[in-house]
């Protein structure tokens, strides 16, 4: 599978094949989340290197268990996992009462999934895709609803391939940038409410 292509992948999808050993999977989930990852972990931490070890620890413990994980949602999996290890690195240190009541507001896997109404999420990810241009929109429900190829929806619409992965790799950077936001909106609403 082309390189480019894994910015198409759900994340289910890329730990299946994270347990088939492949790199480029793990690279893209590396991708996806490090930076939201990094910045929850430096919320707390505030200090830099600390966070990124944080960040870092816990993608080679993904790699180390690909074979033997079984996550169910990724980013809620992520995000405890930060809590966690900051929480071990704090108590190296000194863990203070402001940390300790941090972390009390810190939602649990469970509870970030049910807080989660997928309904809700659907519809504000249909307004997403609605927002695009008209063409990246078009392409996108050809693809993603309407389970066309690339060469279908090129054949189509009169357009090239090349094309077709632009407008669709256009639509789902919309798509992440939103999702990742949300996901930090949810986490820092019960965070700090």
């Amino acid at each position: 599978m082309p390189k480019k292509r894994f910015a198409d992948i759900s994340d289910r999808h890329l730990l299946n094949l994270l347990k088939e050993d492949n790199r480029l999977a793990f690279s893209e989930l590396y991708n996806r989340y490090w930076e939201a990852l990094y910045q929850f972990g430096f919320s707390v931490l505030q200090d830099e290197n600390s966070a990124k070890d944080v960040v870092q620890d816990i993608f080679f413990y993904l790699w180390r268990k690909r074979k033997t994980l079984n996550i169910q949602n990724l980013a809620p999996y992520l995000f405890m996992s930060v809590k966690f290890e900051v929480t071990r690195q704090l108590k190296k240190g000194r863990l203070t009462e402001s940390h300790e009541e941090y972390f009390a507001k810190v939602p649990t896997v469970n509870s970030v999934e049910e807080m989660i109404n997928f309904k809700e999420l659907d519809q504000q990810v249909k307004k997403v895709v609605d927002s695009l241009p008209e063409k990246s929109k078009e392409v996108f429900y050809l693809s993603r609803y309407g389970h066309q190829s690339n060469k279908e929806i090129a054949e189509k619409l009169g357009i090239s391939q090349r094309t077709v992965e632009w407008h669709i790799s256009s639509a789902l950077h919309s798509l992440r940038l939103f999702i990742n936001k949300a996901s930090v909106l949810i986490l820092s609403i019960n965070l700090f409410s």
